[in-house]
């Protein structure tokens, strides 16, 4: 049996070179068909993250934009309501409706109260 094991580290012999040619067959194989399967693998795999990143990024700007358009359509709308002075200044009519709004609110105070 030690004979055995000498013998194939010997590479004199013909069992090393034979099971030296197999291991080296077997890596070249292994080697040959694995590396390439990792290239395209990464790259594939690159490829989609970036896409992915780039997506990610289309979409945070159309958040963006449509909560800057809600933004100023709700900026447009405050400007475009009417204050307690211009309205008490527009007319006898509208300073009426305003007063007994007023009255009205006091009263629902004292209800809740």
């Amino acid at each position: 049996m030690m004979k055995l094991g000498i013998q194939l580290l010997d590479l004199r012999t013909f069992p090393a070179r034979l099971v030296l040619g197999i291991v080296i067959l077997t890596l070249m194989t292994t080697l040959s068909a694995g590396v390439p399967a990792y290239w395209l693998t990464r790259g594939e795999l690159e490829r989609q993250a970036w896409l992915h990143v780039r997506s990610a990024q289309e979409s945070t700007q159309s958040l963006l934009q449509a909560e800057q358009d809600r933004l100023t359509a709700l900026v447009t709308l405050l400007s475009e309501r009417p204050t307690l002075a211009r309205l008490l200044r527009d007319g006898d009519e509208v300073h009426y409706r305003l007063h007994h709004f007023l009255i009205y609110l006091g009263q629902l105070a004292l209800v809740a109260v």
